[in-house]
């Protein structure tokens, strides 16, 4: 233990906390293993404090708000229901439509109120390294408005409001990957047709005439 100790202490900026051993071990060796140990727990913490709060809440946020307003809470549990073969309870629809996005929103702008530097052990990392913990959230979250932004410039044709739904529908080669799944759920949909796709289908009156396109969309 006399010749194989840790010792800490600070360089630069009170915060920047860094481990040195001291061992008999070749000096080459002694500085490989400082640069594989050096910054991992504070990288860590850096990528914990950041990525997983702001970057995990927000793309759960839109996640759930493309599942449940845009392909729709009834489409989801009409799909829901052809794979498990029994019906869905209200409980899930309400839960999909009206609690969780409502929910995430307030931890979100909780998470934003609160926020406080990223640190370890009582201290703050400088400056320089809470800009990586932003930059790292901004690069994560920037890939959604920006594959829209492109979906919506390069992949849609019309008026400002017809690339707008189009941006906002699900397409239509959505569903089953093999033939005979998708065959099975078409029909399941003509059998069953949606008044609207925010509806839980026990609430579709059976007598609803649809064509199979609106079947299949289902959109506003």
């Amino acid at each position: 233990m006399n010749n194989n100790f840790h010792t800490f202490y600070y360089t630069g900026s009170n915060a920047a906390l860094r481990l040195t051993r001291a061992s008999k071990k070749p000096a080459a060796v002694q500085d490989r293993l400082n640069g594989a140990v050096i910054g991992g727990m504070y990288w860590l913490t850096l990528v914990d404090w950041y990525c997983a709060s702001f970057t995990v809440i927000v793309i759960c946020f839109c996640q759930i708000c493309i599942f449940s307003y845009i392909y729709g809470t009834g489409r989801i549990i009409q799909d829901f229901q052809l794979m498990i073969g029994r019906r869905i309870s209200y409980v899930w629809w309400i839960i999909w439509m009206a609690v969780t996005p409502p929910v995430l929103l307030c931890i979100l702008a909780n998470t934003a109120l609160g926020h406080s530097g990223a640190g370890y052990r009582g201290r703050a990392f400088p400056t320089w390294a809470q800009s990586i913990g932003w930059v790292m959230v901004f690069a994560s979250i920037l890939l959604i408005p920006a594959y829209f932004l492109y979906y919506f410039c390069c992949r849609t044709a019309g008026s400002f409001r017809q690339r707008m739904t189009a941006c906002l529908s699900p397409s239509p080669a959505w569903g089953p990957a093999q033939e005979t799944h998708r065959q099975e759920w078409h029909q399941y949909r003509l059998k069953h047709p949606l008044r609207h796709r925010l509806i839980h289908p026990d609430l579709c009156a059976t007598e609803t005439s649809t064509s199979p396109d609106d079947v299949l969309l289902n959109t506003l």
